[in-house]
């Protein structure tokens, strides 16, 4: 284990085990190594702010009966700060030494236990979201996304749901997917 900084996760160049600090410990240091973290008033300060963060997204992963993982927490991590939609490409960039089915496989668990939902903006790429915590992805829960023309990024506008539509007799509803497009408020600023 590198000693030069203060870490929470740290991934073992040898066996690729990612170690996290147990219950109390600020850092891996704390927990997994021989020499004691730094002391240094700003580390701690992140210590204190991160550790809050875990359990909730510990929290969040148990609420969808999600078993907790350093990966999945990491991911969910991403997609909590990230106030767009992300592709897998995107996050890929996020986590350079994390494998691309790794990530791939995490987003599907997520997708399968309802903690994020798919998005097709028609650029070519899926984006990830996360769902609303009393979101079940019922065809009642469908809301309108936009797509930025100019920084390409998708928002989900949960404010904005989708109506179900009147289909047909024989016709079975499944799911819907709406987009509009225009320019966000970033990009008009």
């Amino acid at each position: 284990m590198p000693e030069e900084s203060w870490q929470f996760f740290y991934e073992c160049k040898n066996c690729k085990t990612v170690l996290k600090p147990k219950q109390g410990d600020c850092c891996v240091y704390c927990s997994s190594g021989t020499v004691p973290c730094r002391s240094n008033k700003d580390i701690q300060n992140v210590a204190n702010f991160v550790i809050p963060m875990n359990k909730e997204i510990d929290k969040k992963l148990k609420a969808r009966n999600i078993k907790p993982t350093a990966m999945r927490e990491l991911v969910l991590q991403v997609l909590t700060d990230q106030p767009t939609a992300i592709s897998l490409p995107e996050l890929e960039q996020k986590f350079e030494k994390a494998d691309k089915a790794t990530l791939y496989r995490t987003l599907k668990t997520f997708q399968e236990y309802r903690l994020i939902h798919a998005i097709e903006d028609g650029t070519g790429s899926v984006k990830y979201a996360l769902c609303e915590d009393t979101c079940s992805c019922n065809p009642d829960d469908l809301h309108l996304h936009f797509l930025c023309t100019k920084c390409g990024k998708t928002y989900c506008l949960v404010d904005t749901p989708i109506k179900r539509p009147d289909l047909p007799e024989g016709f079975e509803f499944d799911n819907a997917n709406f987009v509009v497009k225009g320019s966000c408020s970033n990009c008009l600023a």
